[in-house]
């Protein structure tokens, strides 16, 4: 998605740092969607403060429908 070294980013880098834009942040929503199940909003990817806080989303999205899916 971007050609930034992996020594380059850490889960603190803010995303603005990547520079997404709106097609690759689909690519990136369509990909999040198919390895987890979880459906961000656009709005939740290109507004995140950092992957970390993105990865943070994603793992209590998945985890209450996890649990709503035992209930």
């Amino acid at each position: 998605m971007t050609m930034m070294d992996r020594s380059e980013v850490s889960p603190d880098t803010p995303l603005a740092a990547f520079s997404l834009d709106s097609l690759v942040s689909v690519e990136l929503r369509n990909w999040i969607r198919r390895e987890t199940a979880v459906d961000l909003p656009l709005s939740g990817i290109m507004q995140a403060e950092s992957l970390r806080a993105m990865a943070t989303e994603i793992l209590a999205q998945r985890a209450k429908a996890d649990a709503a899916a035992e209930s």
